[in-house]
């Protein structure tokens, strides 16, 4: 055993050899460089996506994207620095789950990558950098098993600089069979809201709609098979397979779809993370950053280190997390301490006092004006999560009607008629009845009626009742006095 593992070392010092070799006589001593770190890399297990990136017009096919997806990840950290990128085709293949052997197929997919043009930003979501269209690769090469590649310079400020992020789960995306399965699932990502644990897509008109899906003019052109294979089908393999779970709603003109929603929650631990910059960022900071960070602070940091002997990277840590006037303000309470000689270790007391806040106390007229102005906040948090449950608990509901009135027979909906006109129109009063007359069901109102009896009559608790349904869902909520929903405490 040890004889064979000895001779797969020297092998693999000859290849190593062989392949700087080869790159000494090319001339090309940045991609020696960027071999040796690309073997380095801990493989990715997500990709860091811009809202714009996601919302794209769907030119390409399942494969096309997962593989865009893994060259994005590779990427990523090194976008605003370099230009030419490096993955081992290996490595491409295996988080792809495909077959490494067939070079041909995988020359071709990166072929077609450069040859694929998409429209950015097709719901307008990132008002800052607007619309935009690109290639998604400038350019790729395979040499020896290593395949390198560009990104425009435009595509690689666009990828890197976003104002919204979402992550998307490498692994999970070879899950899907679909190219609209992936679609979606990446925009449903994008209108995740974390905090509150559920969230929704503006109304997509269904023209934007068949452009994220990349649709042609001949593709399904009746609504009908559009709704079935482009949305029913992979918003049920979505369901299935990730930690979210989606409904649709249509928003009708005449008797026409033009717009669609998307309703969506997340099952016990979400998947999905949204990072806003300038809020809760947790992109690594660049050393650029750092510099920048001590040049701005330069008075500050020199008193942290210099005067009080705390270390540099801890110096910098206080600077990235706490406020300017909180720091000089416990570092005068040090001072006064030092003073009257109560102070054995500074720098120990320094990041204690800073940790701990060694100021004197607020006013208490301060301190509840600070939690009022935290209340209110969160009852507005708090008001808009109760908002979307209840929009998704209505949309839940009507569906849940409608298919049982579709199921009814006519003779069953005639009997089912007469019996809401006898129960419930009959006792009602006069507006109610002079209406009922006049257009029957068919009235808005009087149809709001109707679904409240069918309802009533034939769906259990959970699908009419929005606190029994919203329990299910693991919230647990309460009416106040006012007939307001609230959460418990």
């Amino acid at each position: 055993m040890g004889v064979i593992a000895n001779i797969g070392k020297i092998y693999n010092r000859l290849w190593k050899y062989k392949y700087r070799l080869y790159l000494i006589n090319n001339d090309n001593t940045q991609r020696d460089n960027h071999y040796y770190n690309m073997k380095s890399k801990k493989e990715k297990k997500e990709v860091i996506k811009h809202s714009s990136a996601i919302q794209v017009s769907n030119e390409v096919n399942l494969l096309q994207r997962k593989a865009w997806n893994v060259l994005l990840a590779n990427a990523f950290d090194d976008l605003e620095k370099e230009e030419v990128f490096y993955i081992n085709m290996s490595d491409l293949c295996k988080t792809l789950k495909f077959d490494s052997k067939n070079d041909k197929y995988i020359k071709q997919l990166l072929k077609e990558l450069i040859s694929i043009q998409i429209e950015w930003n097709v719901l307008g979501k990132d008002k800052q950098n607007g619309w935009g269209a690109a290639s998604l690769l400038s350019e790729v090469q395979i040499i020896n098993g290593v395949i390198s590649y560009e990104y425009s310079r435009t595509v690689r400020k666009k990828l890197y600089n976003p104002n919204v992020y979402a992550k998307i789960n490498l692994s999970l995306q070879n899950k899907f069979r679909s190219k609209y399965s992936l679609a979606l699932y990446e925009l449903f990502v994008d209108y995740y809201n974390n905090e509150i644990g559920i969230g929704q897509t503006p109304w997509i008109t269904v023209e934007d709609f068949r452009k994220l899906m990349g649709l042609n003019n001949n593709e399904y052109k009746t609504f009908k098979y559009l709704n079935d294979r482009i949305i029913k089908s992979p918003i049920k393999e979505i369901n299935k397979k990730t930690n979210i779970n989606v409904t649709v709603e249509y928003k009708k003109l005449g008797r026409r779809i033009n717009g669609i929603k998307f309703y969506i929650s997340g099952e016990d631990k979400d998947i999905i993370e949204i990072i806003k910059i300038g809020e809760k960022t947790k992109i690594k900071k660049k050393e650029k950053d750092i510099t920048e960070l001590i040049n701005n602070n330069k008075d500050l940091f020199e008193t942290l280190t210099d005067e009080f002997g705390i270390s540099k990277n801890k110096a910098i840590e206080i600077l990235q997390t706490k406020d300017e006037n909180f720091i000089k303000e416990n570092l005068d309470v040090i001072r006064n301490k030092i003073k009257v000689g109560k102070v054995a270790d500074v720098a120990g007391m320094t990041i204690d006092a800073i940790a701990k806040d060694y100021r004197s106390k607020k006013p208490q007229n301060e301190i509840e004006k600070e939690k009022k102005i935290a209340q209110e906040e969160q009852h507005k948090k708090e008001k808009k999560k109760m908002e979307m449950l209840k929009k998704q608990f209505d949309h839940h509901n009507k569906l849940k009607i409608e298919k049982i009135i579709q199921g009814l027979s006519k003779a069953e909906k005639d009997d089912e008629i007469k019996e809401f006109e006898k129960e419930e129109i009959e006792p009602s009063n006069q507006f109610i009845q002079k209406s009922y007359r006049k257009t029957g069901i068919e009235n808005p109102f009087i149809k709001s009626f109707f679904d409240s009896y069918i309802a009533e009559k034939y769906l259990p608790e959970e699908d009419r009742k929005f606190r029994v349904w919203a329990k299910k869902k693991k919230h647990n909520i309460e009416k106040n006095k006012d007939g307001e929903y609230n959460f418990k405490k």
